[in-house]
């Protein structure tokens, strides 16, 4: 079986890994606000913060009685939101790695989640086809959502936040309010961009072959430049195509081995001020560079020998003193 991208010339290879991040399938993997620390969440029900550099755990947060589907991290790095299976919204302290807040308001999965950009707000989109929004200034008696979103008619795939504007993806098909223009990716093997006033179709990038495109949520996002479009596939890879030609730029791929079965990538973040983006493929946590004067070098650096070793000195371990760089107005 080939997969998306296979004859593509242009291929990158991880600069850091977390092989086993022991979460079973991971479900999202996240920056926090500068791009220091990911996050990741899985199946087993747990959070977990990361220096990729180290690939050195530094905190777990554990709470859910479900699948933990979705993580952020608040402006100034002291929270985390998250989603569960279980139906409900968790607010943690960064630091203590204790549970904050909880809201169970949500009918079914939370699936998407969001703060807003003064962190004040938490919004949560879901299976129940509806968005809520949380307010994190509110007594802990407060358990009502301030606003309920009930449009869609499918669930809630991803939540995007500018400004005062909300992006909701829905499995229906159609995207909800505005920004000045959004990505979608498209069960036809497409990712679209799209003007925000009009629905106008500005642009459109091709390039996954498979049907099994259409089985899986892909995520998609803009480098941190907004010179590159990336992608998510069904086939343990990332599409890079540049913005302005749609012409694809090159392929992320996790290792030169072509397997027969290939784990997709379940999740993609860029680096919100480097030209780099992470993703999960299985329970492995993958960091490739984007710098231009690189698309043609095959070169992978291997550092799994030396992170395990880390691993098994810091087992037991949080000897690192974790502080987060608090962004202060």
């Amino acid at each position: 079986m080939s997969g998306d991208g296979d004859k593509c010339k242009n291929v990158r290879f991880p600069v850091l890994t977390i092989p086993n991040c022991k979460q079973g399938a991971l479900r999202a993997v996240r920056y926090n606000v500068d791009g220091e620390y990911v996050l990741t969440c899985g199946s087993d029900r747990t959070i977990k913060l990361w220096n990729p550099e180290k690939s050195l755990l530094l905190s777990s947060y554990q709470g859910h009685s479900g699948d933990v589907l979705d993580v952020r991290g608040s402006c100034d790095n002291s929270q985390l939101a998250s989603g569960s299976s279980d139906k409900s919204v968790f607010l943690w302290d960064v630091t203590t790695s204790r549970l904050s807040r909880r809201w169970r308001g949500h009918n079914s999965a939370v699936t998407a989640i969001q703060f807003n950009e003064l962190s004040t707000l938490i919004i949560s989109g879901s299976q129940d086809n509806t968005v809520k929004i949380w307010d994190v200034r509110a007594g802990r008696s407060s358990q009502k959502e301030i606003q309920s979103l009930d449009e869609a008619k499918d669930c809630i795939t991803s939540i995007a936040i500018t400004n005062h504007t909300i992006l909701v993806g829905c499995a229906d098909g159609f995207t909800r309010l505005d920004q000045a223009s959004h990505l979608v990716s498209v069960a036809d093997e497409t990712v679209k961009l799209i003007d925000k006033d009009t629905g106008e179709l500005l642009a459109e990038y091709k390039g996954h072959t498979d049907s099994k495109y259409r089985d899986y949520k892909i995520e998609v996002g803009f480098d941190f430049s907004d010179r590159y479009v990336l992608s998510a596939s069904p086939f343990g890879s990332i599409f890079v195509w540049d913005l302005i030609s749609e012409s694809v730029k090159g392929l992320c791929k996790i290792n030169e081995e072509e397997q027969t079965i290939k784990n997709p990538v379940t999740s993609l973040n860029p680096h919100p001020t480097r030209p780099r983006v992470v993703c999960s493929v299985g329970g492995g946590v993958y960091t490739f560079d984007l710098e231009e004067e690189g698309w043609n070098k095959r070169q992978i650096r291997s550092q799994q020998q030396s992170q395990l070793q880390q691993q098994q000195m810091s087992s037991g371990c949080k000897q690192e003193l974790f502080v987060l760089r608090q962004n202060n107005p």
